[in-house]
C-alpha cells in the first residue's frame, strides 16, 4: 500500500515536459497508471490525497485534477471554502459533486453551515450549479433558507431551480425580475410559467426587455397568445418562424400583415409554391405607385423571382396587362426580365412615347438600326455620345459579340473625327460591359485601331498636349494604352507572339501585375518572373518591396507552385535590409511576412538568422501573442532571452503574461521574475519605475511573502506629508502596492491591506478591497466590516455597502438600527439613507421599511440630490409598499422643504407617480386635505399642474365618490376664473376619454354640470365634448352601427340650429374624439361609412367632407381598409351636390384621381346603391331632443 503511494508521490514531483501541454499529458498518464492500483485500495488513496503536497502553482492545478478524477468530495469541499478561483471553476464543472455531495446535504444544514464557510463569489457559483442539478423539491427548501438568510434578492436569482407550483408562489409573493436567461430555463421547464410571470408582473416589468424570447420559445401558438396579450416587442428568427410555419401556414397566407413579427424570407422558403398566394393576399387593393421598389415582399423574395411575381401580380391581382400601364415600367423592370422578347415588347411600350433610352432594349437588328438612324441626325456631340453608347450596351444587353464586332467597325469607319467625349464614352462602354478575353483576333486589331485613332485626336487638344508623349503610330496599340493592357497581352501570350517589349513597356508606365486566378495562369507566372529578372527602378528598395508583396500573392493564389524571393540575391538583400530598418515605410508589410517565417513549427533554414534579428528589435515588433506562442511551443527560447522578455513586460503591466510564467516554474521564470523584480524595487536609481514592478510581484509571490513586502513599505501616515521627500518618494510605489493587493486572489493578505485604507492611500486600496471582500467567506467578514465602521467617513460609506451587499439580512438590518441611532455626520446619513432604500427595493420587508421612514428624516431642504432619489425610488418598490411610501415622503416633504420654487417641482413628480393602486391606500381625509390646499387655489404659490389627473386617479379608486366628486364640484363653485375651470373641464375630458374603466356612472354629475358651464356660442367644442363624454359613460363599447346612428341624429339637430356654417368645427371635433371609440381594428372611415350607408346625402357628406382621409400606404395594404375608403368615395361621387363635388376634387384623394373615370363607368351600380341607402335611411328612428332645445345640447341620454 505505502509502495504504490509513495511511487505516485515521487513521479508526481519529477513529472517531466518542458512544455505545460506535455507535463499536462504525463501528468494524465500517470492518474491512468495508477487509477487500477488504488480503486479497490481506500487507504492508498487516503495516503497519497494526505501527502499530495503541492510545490508549485502547476503542482497545485494538478492536485485539483487528481481531487476530480477520483471524486476525493470532502477536498474538494474545502477547496470551495479556500475560495481560490481556478480551483473552484474547475470544481463548478463537475456536474457529479453537486448531485451527489451537496444534493444530499440538507437545506438549513447548507446554507446556514457550509455556504457561510464559502466567499460571495463561490456562494453565487455553488448555488447556480445546484439550481440546475438539484432536484427540484429539494431546491424549493434551499430557496426558503435562502431567502430567510440572505433576503430574496439574492435568492430570486436561482429562481429556475425550484419547482412549477413553488415558483408561481414566488412570483405571487415576491416582487421579482427575472433575466431573459432565467426565462429560458423556466420555459425548458413549464411554458405556463413564463405566461404566468407576465400576468403577475403586469405593471412592474418592460416587456421590450424580453425581446430575445424569440431565440428559445418553440410553442408557437403559446407563443403567439402572449405576444398578443402582453404586446411583448418580439421579432422571431429564422428558426422559429420555420416552426411557427409548420402550425399557422394557412393563416400566414391569408393574412401575413398579422404576422409582421415573423422573418418574411424564411416564411416565402418554407411555404414554396404557397408563397405567391401569400404574395396576392398581402398586396393592396389598388395599384400602389412604385410597387416593385416599396413592398416588402419584394425584399423578401430572391431577386430572380421578382419579374414573375411582378407579371402574375398584374395579370391576376388587378385583372390588367403591364403594357397598358407605361408609368409602371422602369429601367429597373426591364433589366429583371429574362425573356429578351418579353422585355423587348414592354421596351417598345416606352420608344413609342419618345423615350430613345429604351431602343437598346429592342432586338439586336431593330435596336443598332434605329439608334444609327438618330445618331445620324443628332448634331449636339454629348447627345451623339450617349447615343453611341446605347449602341454597345444594346450589344450587351442581347449577349451579341458579333454584334458588338459590327458596331466597332462602323464606329471606326463613321466616327474616327468625332469629338473627344464620343470617343470616350464608346471605349470606355466596350471596357466595362465586356469580358476582354473573349475577343477574337479581329476584334482587337479593330479595337487597336480604334485606340490609335482615340490617343491621336488627344493629342490634338493643346490643353493637354503639354501632358502626353508623342508616340510612333506603329506602337500605339493595346499593349501601351490605359484602357485594355492585360487582356491584349495575355491574347499575344496565348497567340504564341514575344511580349517581352510590351510587358516592358506597361510595367513602365502602370507599374502593377495581374490579378491573379483572373488570367491563365502561364502568362501571370511569366509576367511576374519577367518583371524581377528584367526590371529595374531608381529607387531600388520600394521596387524590390512591391516584388517581394507580389511573390507572397502569388503563393498565396497558387499554393502548389510557389516561388520563394530566397532564390533571387536582390531580393534577399532588400528583405534584409527592410527587417533591420523599422524606420522605412514598407517595414510593416515585409515584416508580417518575416514574422510568418519565425513564428511556425515547420521547417525553415532562415528561422535562426530571423530569429537573432526578432531579439535585436524585440522592444519595437515584439507582441504578447508573440510570447505566448514562445511560451507554448518554445519556452527555451524564453528561457534564453528572459531578460529582454521582462523589461518589456515592466514598461506596460500585462497580468494574463505573469499568471502565464506563474505555471512555469519548473524552468524557474517565477523565481527569476521576483528576483528582479526586487531588485529593481531596491534600486535607489529607477524610483519612477517602481511601480510597474509590482504587478509582477503580487501575481508570483505566495500571499504571505507579498504581505511582508507590503508591510515593509506601508503607510506611516493617513495624509501624506508633502514636506517629508521620503514619503513622496515612496508614494507611487505605496499606491501601487495597495491597488495590486487584488491580484494575490486571497483574502489573508486583507490585514496588511487595511493599513493602505485610508486618507491619501485609500482610492487606491479601494478596488482591492472590494475585490478581496468578495473573496472572503462569510464566517470571516465581520471582524474586517467593523474594523472599516469605525474608520472615517469615506471609509464607513464602503463598509455600509459592502454589508449590505456580502452579508446577511438580519446583520444588515443590525447595522443600519445602530447607524441609524449613532450616526451623526450628515453626508454619511444621506448614504444610509439611500443605502437603505436600495437594499429594500430588492429585500422589501416591513422591518426594512421602518427603517427607511426612520431614515428618510435625515433629508434636508438643502440636499436636493436625496430629495429627487427619494421619489425616482418609488417606481422600483414593491406594489403593496407604494401607498405607504407615497404617504411618508409627501408628510417629509411638507415638513422639511419650505421654500415653494422647490417644493412643487417634487409633489408634481410624487403626485406624477400616483396610480390607481397606490390610490386604494390614500386615506379619505389625506387625498381630500391634498385636493383642497393644490385645486383652484387662488395663490399661484399653492397650484400644481397635475393635480387634476391626480384627482380623477384619487376619485376612481376611492369608495366615498359621490362625497369627494361633490367636494370638488363645490371648490370649482367657488373659482371665478373661467380659463381655470375650463382648463380642469378638459383635463377630466380626457382622463375619461382614454379611461379603461368600465362604468363610469358615477361621473354622470360632473358632465352634467360641465354642459351647464358651455355656451353654444363661446364653447361650441367643448359642448359637443360632453356629448361624446355622455356616450362614453352610456356604454363603454359601441359598435359602428350604433354609435353612427347617434352620430347622425346628433349633427342633423346640430345643423337644423346651427347651419352649415359649424361645419368644419363639427367635423374637426367629431374626428378627434372617434380616436376613442375607433379600437379593436375599427377604422375613423368605418364610422364614416356607416353614417353615409345610414344617410348619403349632401348633409352627412358635406360635413365627412371635412375629416375623411385617405389611409396610409401600409394601412392600404389591408384588403378591408381601402374597400372601405372605396365606398366613402363611391357614395361621395354619388351625391349629387355641386359644391360637395368641387371639395371632392380639390381634397385631391390620389384613389379619387386614379379611379374617377372608373366611377363614371359604374353610374348604374352607384344609383342603385344610393337608393338602398335612402330607403335605410326613411327606416332610421327620430332622433330625441334633449333638454334646452334652444341649444345643441344632444348630449343626455
Amino acid at each position: 500500500m505505502a509502495t504504490v503511494a509513495d511511487h505516485f508521490l515521487n513521479k508526481f514531483q519529477t513529472i517531466e515536459g518542458t512544455t505545460i501541454a506535455v507535463r499536462k499529458k504525463n501528468f494524465f498518464k500517470l492518474l491512468q497508471e495508477i487509477a487500477p492500483l488504488v480503486k479497490d485500495n481506500v487507504e492508498a488513496l487516503d495516503a497519497i490525497t494526505l501527502n499530495l503536497n503541492p510545490r508549485t502553482y502547476l503542482e497545485s492545478l494538478f492536485r485539483v485534477d487528481f481531487l476530480i478524477y477520483f471524486r476525493r468530495s470532502q477536498e474538494l469541499l474545502d477547496l470551495l471554502k479556500e475560495g481560490n478561483n481556478v480551483f473552484v471553476s474547475k470544481v463548478a464543472k463537475q456536474v457529479w459533486f453537486f448531485e451527489e455531495v451537496l444534493g444530499d446535504v440538507p437545506a438549513n444544514q447548507l446554507v446556514n453551515e457550509i455556504l457561510p464557510c464559502m466567499s460571495f463569489s463561490v456562494r453565487m457559483k455553488v448555488l447556480r450549479k445546484l439550481s440546475r442539478f438539484s432536484q427540484s423539491e429539494k431546491f424549493d427548501e434551499i430557496f426558503d433558507a435562502l431567502v430567510t438568510r440572505y433576503g430574496i434578492y439574492l435568492a430570486s436569482q436561482f429562481i429556475t431551480g425550484c419547482g412549477p407550483y413553488k415558483i408561481r408562489q414566488i412570483f405571487t409573493d415576491y416582487p421579482v425580475k427575472l433575466t431573459i436567461k432565467q426565462l429560458k430555463i423556466l420555459y425548458s421547464k413549464d411554458p405556463q410559467l413564463i405566461d404566468f410571470y407576465f400576468t403577475a408582473t403586469n405593471t412592474s416589468v418592460y416587456r421590450c426587455e424580453y425581446s430575445k424570447l424569440r431565440k428559445f420559445i418553440y410553442d408557437r401558438t403559446w407563443f403567439e397568445n402572449l405576444n398578443d396579450r402582453d404586446e411583448i416587442c418580439i421579432q422571431l428568427g429564422r428558426r422559429a418562424t420555420k416552426k411557427f410555419v409548420m402550425l399557422k401556414k394557412d393563416e400566414i397566407i391569408k393574412n401575413p400583415y398579422q404576422f409582421n413579427y415573423l422573418d418574411m424570407r424564411t416564411v416565402l422558403r418554407k411555404i414554396g409554391r404557397d408563397s405567391v398566394q401569400l404574395f396576392r393576399n398581402a398586396l393592396p387593393e389598388q395599384i400602389p405607385k412604385y410597387l416593385i421598389n416599396s413592398d416588402w415582399l419584394f425584399r423578401s423574395f430572391p431577386k430572380k423571382y421578382h419579374y414573375s411575381l411582378f407579371i402574375k401580380t398584374f395579370q391576376d391581382h388587378y385583372k390588367i396587362k403591364l403594357a397598358d400601364h407605361p408609368a409602371v415600367i422602369s429601367e429597373q423592370l426591364l433589366i429583371i426580365i429574362p425573356d429578351n422578347i418579353e422585355r423587348a415588347a414592354l421596351a417598345k411600350v416606352l420608344v413609342d412615347t419618345g423615350d430613345n433610352e429604351y431602343l437598346k432594349y429592342l432586338p439586336i437588328e431593330d435596336s443598332v438600326r434605329l439608334i444609327k438612324e438618330i445618331i445620324n441626325v443628332t448634331s449636339d456631340a454629348k447627345e451623339r455620345g450617349k447615343l453611341i453608347k446605347c449602341l454597345t450596351e444594346t450589344c450587351h444587353i442581347n449577349n451579341n459579340m458579333q454584334a458588338l464586332f459590327e458596331v466597332m467597325k462602323y464606329f471606326c469607319f463613321k466616327h474616327k473625327n468625332d469629338e473627344l467625349n464620343v470617343h470616350s464614352e464608346f471605349i470606355i462602354s466596350i471596357e466595362n460591359l465586356f469580358d476582354l478575353k473573349k475577343f477574337t483576333e479581329e476584334m482587337w486589331a479593330t479595337l487597336n485601331e480604334l485606340v490609335a485613332i482615340h490617343n491621336l485626336k488627344f493629342i490634338e487638344y493643346q490643353s493637354t498636349c503639354e501632358k502626353m508623349q508623342t508616340v510612333p503610330l506603329d506602337s500605339v496599340n493595346l499593349a501601351t494604352s490605359v484602357h485594355h493592357k492585360l487582356p491584349y497581352l495575355e491574347f499575344l501570350f496565348k497567340k504564341g507572339d514575344v511580349i517581352d517589349k510590351s510587358i516592358r513597356e506597361y510595367f513602365s508606365v502602370i507599374g502593377a501585375f495581374p490579378e491573379y486566378n483572373h488570367y491563365d495562369k502561364n502568362f501571370e507566372k511569366y509576367f511576374l518572373l519577367f518583371v524581377i529578372n528584367n526590371m529595374t527602378h531608381n529607387d531600388t528598395i520600394y521596387f524590390n518591396y512591391i516584388v517581394i508583396c507580389e511573390i507572397n500573392r502569388w503563393n498565396n493564389a497558387y499554393k502548389d507552385d510557389q516561388l520563394s524571393f530566397y532564390d533571387f540575391p536582390v531580393l534577399l538583400y532588400t528583405f534584409n535590409h527592410i527587417i533591420t530598418n523599422y524606420g522605412l515605410s514598407v517595414y510593416p508589410t515585409v515584416f508580417r511576412a518575416f514574422r510568418n517565417k519565425i513564428f511556425t513549427t515547420e521547417e525553415n533554414i532562415y528561422r535562426n538568422e530571423y530569429m537573432q534579428i526578432y531579439w535585436e528589435r524585440y522592444d519595437a515588433v515584439a507582441k504578447w501573442t508573440d510570447i505566448h506562442w514562445f511560451l507554448k511551443y518554445e519556452p527555451a527560447t524564453i528561457m534564453t532571452n528572459f531578460e529582454i522578455i521582462f523589461k518589456m513586460f515592466t514598461k506596460k503591466s500585462n497580468l494574463h503574461f505573469w499568471r502565464q510564467i506563474k505555471k512555469f516554474t519548473h524552468l524557474d521564470f517565477d523565481q527569476e521574475s521576483i528576483q528582479l523584480s526586487l531588485a529593481m524595487l531596491n534600486d535607489e536609481k529607477s524610483i519612477e519605475m517602481k511601480p510597474n514592478f509590482v504587478p509582477s510581484l503580487s501575481v508570483l509571490m505566495k500571499p504571505g511573502d507579498y504581505v511582508a513586502l507590503a508591510d515593509s513599505y506601508k503607510p506611516e501616515n493617513k495624509k501624506l506629508d508633502l514636506q517629508n521627500e521620503q514619503e513622496i518618494r515612496r508614494y507611487k510605489l505605496q499606491c501601487a502596492i495597495a491597488m495590486h493587493f487584488k491580484n494575490t486572489k486571497s483574502y489573508e493578505v486583507l490585514p496588511s491591506l487595511l493599513n493602505y485604507c485610508a486618507g491619501d492611500y485609500f482610492k487606491y486600496a479601494m478596488r482591492s478591497l472590494y475585490s478581496l471582500l468578495y473573496r472572503t467567506p462569510e464566517n470571516e467578514l465581520p471582524q474586517y466590516l467593523n474594523y472599516l465602521a469605525n474608520k472615517a467617513v469615506s471609509v464607513r460609506k464602503h463598509a455600509l455597502y459592502m454589508t449590505c451587499e456580502l452579508t446577511t439580512s438580519s446583520k444588515v438590518e443590525h447595522m443600519l438600527r445602530l447607524l441609524s441611532k449613532q450616526e451623526e455626520v450628515q453626508s454619511l446619513q444621506k448614504y444610509m439613507f439611500l443605502s437603505t432604500i436600495q437594499y429594500f427595493v430588492k429585500n422589501p420587508s416591513d422591518s426594512i421599511f421602518d427603517l427607511v421612514k426612520l431614515n428618510m428624516l435625515f433629508i434636508t431642504q438643502a440636499d436636493e440630490e436625496s430629495l429627487n432619489g427619494m421619489i425616482e425610488h418609488l417606481r422600483k418598490m414593491p406594489q403593496n409598499f407604494k401607498g405607504q411610501y407615497v404617504l411618508c415622503a409627501w408628510n417629509h416633504l411638507e415638513k422639511t422643504v419650505t421654500v415653494w420654487q422647490k417644493l412643487r417641482p417634487l409633489k408634481e413628480k410624487l403626485l406624477g407617480c400616483v396610480n390607481s393602486e397606490i390610490a386604494k391606500e390614500i386615506p379619505l381625509e389625506v387625498g381630500m386635505q391634498i385636493i383642497q390646499q393644490h385645486f383652484m387655489t387662488e395663490k399661484e404659490s399653492r397650484y400644481l399642474n397635475n393635480i387634476h389627473s391626480f384627482m380623477f386617479i384619487f376619485l376612481s379608486s376611492q369608495d366615498e365618490k359621490k362625497f369627494i366628486l361633490d367636494k370638488i364640484l363645490s371648490i370649482v363653485d367657488q373659482c371665478n376664473s373661467k380659463e381655470q375651470t375650463f382648463a380642469f373641464f378638459r383635463s377630466w375630458y380626457h382622463q375619461i376619454m382614454k379611461s379603461t374603466i368600465k362604468n363610469l356612472l358615477y361621473m354622470d354629475k360632473f358632465v352634467d354640470y360641465f354642459e351647464d358651464k358651455c355656451s353654444q356660442v363661446e364653447d361650441f367644442t367643448d359642448l359637443i365634448k360632453t356629448y361624446f363624454l355622455y356616450r362614453k359613460l352610456e356604454k363603454s363599447e359601441w359598435t359602428v352601427e350604433e354609435f353612427s346612428e347617434k352620430l347622425v341624429s346628433y349633427y342633423t339637430d346640430v345643423f337644423l340650429q346651427c347651419g352649415a356654417h359649424v361645419n368644419r368645427f363639427f367635423a374637426e371635433e367629431m374626428d378627434f374624439n372617434l380616436s376613442f371609440f375607433a379600437i379593436n381594428g375599427v377604422t375613423k372611415n368605418d364610422f364614416y361609412l356607416s353614417m353615409l350607408r345610414r344617410s348619403p346625402t349632401h348633409l352627412i357628406a358635406g360635413m365627412l367632407i371635412e375629416v375623411v382621409s385617405e389611409p396610409s400606404p401600409y394601412l392600404c395594404s389591408n384588403p378591408a381598409t381601402s374597400k372601405t375608403f372605396n365606398e366613402i368615395l363611391h357614395i361621395f361621387k354619388a351625391v349629387k351636390d355641386p359644391g360637395l363635388q368641387i371639395c371632392l376634387q380639390y381634397k385631391n384623394f390620389s384613389w379619387y384621381q386614379r379611379y374617377s373615370k372608373d366611377m363614371e363607368t359604374d353610374e348604374d351600380s352607384l344609383n342603385t346603391v344610393n337608393n338602398s341607402h335612402c330607403t335605410r335611411l326613411l327606416r332610421t328612428p327620430q332622433n330625441r331632443r334633449g333638454r334646452g332645445g334652444h341649444r345643441c345640447r344632444r348630449g343626455r341620454r
